[in-house]
């Protein structure tokens, strides 16, 4: 996020990102004349917050490189190398204190060096800032030397202890060194790695301090009585955890350390930059029940658009520090949730998004202007609205128009938009032709194919790795199965609904990010709306399937491949439910190799092998059933006795319920234990031993 600070000394700093400048003549004799720092400090920190709301244009504006391409390689890598060199000296200094328990001169000045690293090469084009950056990042969390991981450690400690003297004002050789390693963590983290942002999740008693501190300051923020240093922390921790919620693998742990309940009371802040942080922030965590928060709050999303138009029109782009882009990926996250979406597009969002998805020379704020737009269509109200031309703000057109876009990412997510709202289309006299001449899939003309079926997966691109397992599984079990394995966002349109259309059995493998995905939501709304088993995956623990997927899902049982439970277990019972649905769909056995077939899964990073059942084992199985369904309650009775079990709580079992047990306890054991408990009421170990070994070994023949 590009936005604008006054750092400790009264001057004004620029965010690329989340990103603060220094002044290094001002750092540096902060740093080497303590007590001019203290005086200074101590009259910042009398005051009460400041206006945030001073912007000027900065580095985030384009510039000429000087350099040529090999100049510039040599300055990076000495650049980088000088950045490697302090690292050291942060590593073998961090522990050292003065007498007074502070962090010595030579560490505070090592900070400063990595402080000021970020911004070595401000001067060039922002496409070689950002390749130094990610480099930089990629030096700081080396294993021998992880310097973010001594930054957290050393922001945990004095949060802890504190920065001011027992008069309560700061101390600059304690506040200065706290305050430049926050602003870099929130530097380094607007570069969006996701070894970073997994890193500073790694620190959890760091994070717990951040959350304790949001807390902390929360009343005297509200009141605007909250001292100046103070503040600067807090706007600082709100853009990191920002930039950090932006990666969505950080979002439940995020939520674990209660970050919603400790950033929720500054959406209500009279710092506009703070509320837009906060918002940010909410907008990437909460789930569909919590979404609530936003829509409740009309001047908050009132706010939100208001800064989005106060962006597009400024000179730099920006409102509040933020930029265009920014804002408006904000706006597709509060929009994410079903219950938010319409309440976006009432509040006047669609013309903005239109405008923006118009003008291809911003090609970030584009393409973030589609995928919002897209977000929106998913909403019925709203999907009408734009076919109909409401207001005449034309999406449709635009959609249409950018499906040929030289963009590949602005192309695809057009098309796929047209799909989306394909059925509505087709019903609208001025579109029908041209949605026809798109030759987008219709589901009311899809036939089965059962000469070219198949088992498809669709998945988040998170859960690639384990997904290639559970394909390789299914495989090698005999069946024919479709995945991307390739590029999920990048496979064509007609390609993802030719999977649909052909698959026997759609498995969709839900967690949030699934949930959070518009390409998911159009596989799995798709393979609903043609009617298609679907077997649900789970794979994330915690996460319950709610809004549109909550839906999809209902009440289904679904597999946990979260790491619950052991992975080659919850794959045999999928395979065994994956056979019996196929089976009953084509009325004959799935034809299996006589062998078990030996599969290899990677389960905490080591490789696992087991077999699957063979034919001959499911086929004699099948037939078992089959007569077990057919048995008098004379038979059942004469079975109970034989296995020593009690009429008086199984007596009333029907032939087809005994059927459906043996083969619950095989599919879902989980499922088993929960109904013979709550239904048939065994409660006792022995009973429930005698029933389950009972239906292991079935004497039909008796």
């Amino acid at each position: 996020m590009d936005k604008y600070s006054k750092s400790v000394n009264g001057n004004i700093g620029a965010n690329n990102g989340h990103m603060i400048q220094p002044n290094s003549k001002v750092h540096s004799a902060a740093n080497t004349s303590i007590n001019i720092v203290d005086k200074k400090m101590a009259t910042e920190d009398g005051k009460t917050e400041i206006d945030e709301e001073e912007e000027k244009d900065d580095e985030t504006r384009e510039v000429v490189d000087i350099l040529t391409e090999t100049d510039f390689e040599v300055k990076k890598l000495e650049l980088l190398e000088k950045a490697k060199k302090t690292m050291k000296e942060i590593n073998n200094s961090q522990h050292d204190r003065t007498s007074e328990g502070h962090l010595t001169e030579t560490l505070r000045s090592s900070i400063l060096k990595i402080y000021n690293s970020y911004f070595w090469l401000k001067k060039s084009s922002i496409k070689r800032r950002t390749e130094y950056r990610l480099l930089l990042a990629g030096e700081l969390i080396l294993n021998d030397n992880n310097t973010l991981v001594i930054f957290c450690e050393l922001c945990k400690t004095i949060l802890h202890s504190g920065y001011r003297n027992s008069e309560g004002k700061s101390v600059g050789a304690i506040f200065k060194p706290l305050k430049n390693m926050i602003v870099f963590l929130q530097n380094i983290t607007d570069n969006r790695d996701p070894n970073v942002c997994k890193t500073i999740l790694e620190q959890s008693d760091f994070l717990k301090i951040l959350i304790q501190k949001l807390h902390e300051w929360k009343e005297p923020h509200l009141k605007q009585e909250l001292k100046e240093n103070d503040n600067i922390l807090l706007t600082t921790t709100l853009g990191t955890l920002h930039n950090i919620a932006q990666d969505e693998d950080s979002i439940p742990k995020l939520r674990e350390i209660g970050i919603i309940e400790a950033v929720q009371p500054y959406i209500d802040s009279s710092s506009e930059i703070k509320r837009l942080a906060s918002l940010a922030i909410l907008a990437n965590v909460v789930n569909e029940e919590e979404s609530r928060i936003l829509q409740s709050n009309d001047d908050l999303i009132t706010f939100m658009v208001k800064s989005l138009k106060k962006a597009m029109h400024s000179k730099i782009r920006r409102c509040h520090g933020w930029s265009v882009r920014e804002i408006t990926r904000t706006v597709r996250m509060v929009a994410r949730n079903n219950v938010n979406k319409r309440t976006v597009v009432t509040h006047g969002t669609l013309p903005l998004l239109v405008e923006l998805a118009d003008q291809p020379k911003y090609t970030e704020e584009q393409r973030e202007a589609v995928k919002a737009l897209w977000t929106l269509s998913f909403d019925k109200q709203n999907q009408s609205e734009m076919i109909e031309n409401k207001d005449n703000i034309c999406v449709i057109d635009i959609f249409i128009r950018h499906s040929k876009s030289e963009d590949s990412e602005v192309r695809r997510t057009c098309t796929k938009a047209l799909w989306t709202m394909k059925d509505g289309l087709r019903t609208s006299q001025y579109y029908q032709q041209i949605v026809e001449n798109l030759k987008l899939p219709d589901a009311s003309k899809t036939s089965k194919a059962t000469n070219d079926s198949h088992v498809m997966i669709s998945y988040n691109w998170g859960h690639q790795k384990i997904m290639k397992h559970i394909c390789s599984f299914l495989r090698n079990s005999g069946m024919k199965v479709w995945m991307d394995i390739d590029d999920m966002h990048g496979s064509t349109l007609q390609a993802m609904a030719t999977a649909v259309e052909k698959a026997d059995i759609v498995l969709v493998c839900f967690s949030q990010k699934y949930k959070n995905s518009d390409n998911c939501r159009a596989e799995a709304e798709y393979a609903f709306q043609l009617k298609k088993k679907i077997i649900p995956l789970k794979m994330e623990g915690g996460y319950k399937a709610d809004g549109w997927l909550g839906f999809i899902i209902g009440a289904k049982l679904f597999y946990d491949f979260s790491g619950k439970y052991a992975f080659e277990n919850k794959m045999k019972e999928l395979i065994k439910d994956v056979q019996t649905s196929l089976q009953e769909m084509t009325d004959t056995a799935t034809i299996l190799p006589n062998t078990d077939i030996k599969v290899q899964a990677l389960e905490n990073n080591h490789v696992v092998s087991f077999s699957s059942t063979s034919s001959a084992k499911s086929t004699k199985m099948t037939v078992e059933i089959d007569k077990v369904k057919k048995w008098t309650p004379q038979r059942i009775a004469g079975w109970l006795d034989k296995n020593s079990l009690p009429r008086n709580l199984l007596g009333r079992l029907t032939g087809i319920e005994i059927a459906f047990l043996c083969v619950l306890v095989n599919e879902s054991p989980d499922m088993y234990y929960k109904v013979i408990g709550e239904q048939l009421g065994v409660k006792d170990i022995l009973t429930m031993a005698k029933l389950r070994f009972a239906l292991e070994v079935l004497d039909t023949n008796a």
